[in-house]
């Protein structure tokens, strides 16, 4: 079998060879005004300057039509005039004959400016081409002002208008982060429609979007971040987020979607920076910094950002204590040139918190801080409940613009990640009817009971066994090292051919995954539901269950491209190329090794209508694979199973308003997964591919300014997902007809500031979510709940004072489960205070 370094470099020799092809394809970069002849008399015969008619069109370099650009006339005899290209890209304004300056401008493109001579007696038509920015960020956003974006890369891994995209994307810019005062992925993703986060046991990031399960398609900069820990946002410029299948470009996985992290760059604008401190309820206390400077005549550049946290919350014994640094060196090698050298390193310590068990009824609601765990101390045989992580990352960035529009990318990006955990957890509950039970879920409600109850219990009541329930505990603790070698290179231009506008990117991927795995399955002495006693030590076990290394490689190559099919018609489509091998090295005895390796095309095509310079309607099509080691595991049941599939069909809108300040999406999709693995009904040792979960969707969403001071975010979903085929079964109720877990029918969000000119502002939101379940069973039902923050700040030249209040209304509710034994419970009225100063 030849080598992995081997298929990669063929991969880059196939690419690169094709370079010198495509590199002479004709360019509209270079385009210069066409100006018919000009009549030898300037001026009418009474002195004045004669009215000239002046047409136009602006287009991109691939000729596509560039509908909304600015074109500014300035005369030398002070004459001035703006005019706005149509939805055709066109533009005409009449002027007195002489000497302009002509320049055009679109966000997200640079700025074209030239000399043109108006002549009497001759009409004057212009061509104007505008060039993206150089040395754009390849997932990144390009323009964005306040909560605004116009010109994104995430969706299409190449600079596009929002509006170009047939597809649902959204982006959480930092202006947003600041003034809604979140430093955590979970926080930060609130409000974003379709987005729901999920516990993850309490010891990692985890969230689904549009019904289905995410944690593991995560991104920063493009590149796949899969590890299981909790990110901080300290290097974080912005958050974007892809709905629907996105396979076409980033593989395995992402059937709802995928979120990216943009991470901060060299501003190549001298010393700058900001230092932030914030404390706040549950003794928070946080130091954050950002400092970026240039040097030699701005050609190297330095940007570092680091923090520091320690905070509790809501729940009893819970401590989070984490610090991050991440310095960024940029070397502009020429004026087309980019190189970029970045780590990231991240510790991460805190109590893994899986939540409180659900009971209702006369029992009242257990108490929000109630921790089941153990906390106090260390023996000689096992040490309290922790988890630790540990994150770092080198990434390896090269950019280069050719002169005839070519633009190469290529990013390396090593990372190790290393946690550790034990964990006490629940997996029984005992009732005076019955047991009811399940490892690491069960639950305590009955079909038709009613919802928690919003009563209060005291936890210091004497109350019997059949008023405080005996909960039953099991313990585990593990060491988990993952390690991601990923290499990309991609080449995208824009130009004509056939006499069709395009924008074209071919891409490669190389990726090695390795992660070792070693688990221990102890016991833990049981306890009650109301008082539970945190200082019975656990019996952690002594013959590991788990041991092995899982080892995975990606070998891809996609296609993409941009059409401009007539002036108002658009098409996007693309396909990906994936071999992913797998094999799972088992070092306990008795268990044999597993392999499998998976070939799989993943498509997408989009139709797009542009009838107005601000509007879009779209039709799409997009198409993933799951295989059986996306989650970096194989199980005996699952080594010979083929991947499960996912489409999606999806029609929409995106309309941009206020001189593209406030951009609108609106979709409606139909999401299927199928192929789903199963229990065999026959032999639930075995899997089938039977299983069937689908949502049929809409969302709206609106992101922006509506003036230069008011500034919106916010949107709305609706989901109505369900498990249509499945042979699974918990406690005896199948899953088959079931909503999956933490997935509300209904969900929304608005956000808004106001900015006022002494400095002083304010601004506020809701969030709401209606019932949704603890577990795919729907035994539990978690309430639905609106809950209201708030903020008010202060800015002035170099200092800033944030403050912030959450849950103002003081709002009981369940934000987020993993089990009918493990649902979160949301924090009180809380708030944070920050101080910044700029500089």
């Amino acid at each position: 079998m030849n080598s992995p370094r081997c298929a990669l470099t063929a991969l880059c020799f196939v690419l690169c060879s094709s370079l010198p092809a495509l590199l002479v394809t004709p360019s509209f970069a270079d385009s210069v005004p066409s100006v018919s002849d000009a009549a030898s008399d300037p001026s009418h015969t009474d002195g004045k300057p004669a009215t000239v008619h002046v047409e136009g069109v602006i287009l991109d370099e691939s000729g596509g039509l560039l509908p909304g650009a600015k074109v500014h006339f300035a005369g030398q005899a002070g004459t001035a005039s703006d005019v706005t290209a149509d939805a055709t890209g066109s533009f005409r304004v009449d002027l007195p004959a002489g000497t302009y300056k002509v320049s055009a401008v679109q966000s997200g493109y640079q700025q074209v400016e030239q000399p043109v001579e108006l002549h009497a007696g001759a009409q004057t038509r212009l061509t104007l081409t505008l060039k993206i920015e150089k040395n754009v960020e390849t997932v990144t956003v390009t323009a964005s002002e306040g909560y605004a974006t116009t010109v994104q890369t995430t969706g299409s891994r190449v600079p596009i208008r929002v509006l170009d995209l047939p597809q649902s994307t959204y982006t959480v810019t930092q202006q947003l982060l600041q003034d809604r005062g979140v430093d955590s992925l979970k926080e930060a993703l609130e409000g974003v429609p379709a987005v729901q986060p999920t516990l993850g046991e309490g010891r990692r990031d985890s969230f689904s979007i549009r019904g289905f399960n995410s944690g593991t398609d995560q991104y920063f900069d493009g590149v796949r971040d899969d590890a299981q820990y909790y990110r901080d946002l300290s290097n974080t410029e912005q958050l974007d987020v892809v709905e629907g299948p996105a396979a076409v470009l980033y593989g395995r996985g992402s059937s709802g979607g995928l979120v990216n992290r943009v991470t901060k760059k060299p501003e190549m604008e001298g010393l700058g920076g900001s230092v932030a401190v914030t404390g706040g309820s549950y003794g928070e206390r946080r130091l954050e910094s950002d400092t970026s400077d240039s040097w030699l005549h701005n050609t190297l550049g330095g940007r570092l950002t680091g923090a520091g946290e320690f905070s509790g919350n809501q729940r009893h014994y819970y401590y989070m204590n984490r610090y991050a640094f991440a310095p960024t060196l940029r070397w502009r090698v020429s004026d087309r040139t980019d190189m970029y050298a970045q780590v990231q390193h991240l510790r991460d310590e805190r109590l893994p918190d899986r939540g409180i068990a659900a009971i209702d009824g006369p029992q009242g609601v257990v108490p929000i801080g109630n921790y089941y765990g153990y906390i106090l101390g260390y023996t000689p045989n096992a040490s309290h409940d922790f988890i630790h992580e540990g994150a770092t990352d080198e990434t390896f960035d090269l950019r280069h613009d050719f002169e005839n529009s070519w633009h190469l990318h290529e990013i390396f990006r090593h990372s190790g990640n290393t946690v550790s955990w034990s964990t006490v957890y629940m997996y029984q509950m005992n009732l005076p009817d019955g047991t009811i039970a399940g490892q690491s879920s069960t639950h305590a409600h009955k079909p038709g009971e009613p919802l928690l109850a919003l009563s209060d219990a005291t936890a210091g009541a004497a109350v019997g066994a059949d008023d405080n329930p005996t909960i039953r505990r099991g313990q585990y603790n593990a060491n988990q090292f993952q390690r991601n070698i990923f290499d990309q290179l991609e080449a995208y231009h824009s130009g004509r051919f056939a006499g069709i506008g395009h924008t074209l990117l071919l891409g490669g991927e190389y990726g090695r995954q390795t992660i070792d795995r070693l688990q221990f399955f102890g016991t833990a002495p049981d306890t009650t539901l109301y008082n539970p006693v945190p200082d019975l030590p656990p019996t952690p076990g002594t013959s590991p269950t788990t041991d092995g290394r899982f080892w995975g490689q990606t070998a891809a190559f996609y296609v993409q491209d941009l059409m401009q099919l007539a002036p108002r018609w658009k098409l996007m489509a693309g396909a990906r190329f994936d071999n992913f091998k797998q094999n799972l090295d088992q070092r306990l005895p008795g268990k044999p090794d597993l392999g499998r390796v998976d070939n799989k095309w993943s498509p997408r095509v989009g139709l797009m209508y542009q009838p107005r310079t601000w509007s879009t309607l779209y039709l799409s099509y997009s198409r993933n694979f799951d295989p059986s080691g996306e989650s970096l595991n194989l199980a005996a049941n699952n080594a010979e199973l083929a991947p499960e599939r996912t489409q999606n069909y999806e029609v929409g809108a995106k309309f941009s308003s206020f001189s593209d300040k406030l951009i609108t999406t609106a979709a409606v999709y139909d999401l299927n997964r199928n192929n789903i693995k199963t229990p065999n009904p026959a032999d639930p040792s075995q899997l089938l591919l039977t299983g069937e979960q689908r949502t049929l969707g809409a969302s709206l969403s609106f992101q922006g300014s509506v003036t230069q001071r008011w500034m919106v975010y916010g949107g709305y979903a609706y989901q109505d997902a369900v498990v249509v085929k499945s042979n699974a079964s918990f406690n005896g109720i199948s899953f088959q007809g079931k909503r999956p877990t933490d997935i509300p029918l209904h969900s929304g969000s608005i956000w808004s500031t106001y900015r006022f000119a002494n400095g002083w502002g304010a601004g506020g939101g809701v969030y709401f979510n209606t019932d949704s379940y603890a577990f795919t069973d729907n035994l539990v039902e978690l309430p639905g709940y609106a809950r209201l923050d708030a903020t008010v700040f202060y800015h002035r030249r170099h200092t800033e004072i944030d403050g912030h209040l959450f849950n103002v209304a003081n709002t009981r509710y369940y934000d987020s489960s993993h089990s009918d034994l493990e649902i979160f419970p949301g924090a009180p009225i809380s708030g944070t205070v920050t101080a910044r100063y700029r500089f």
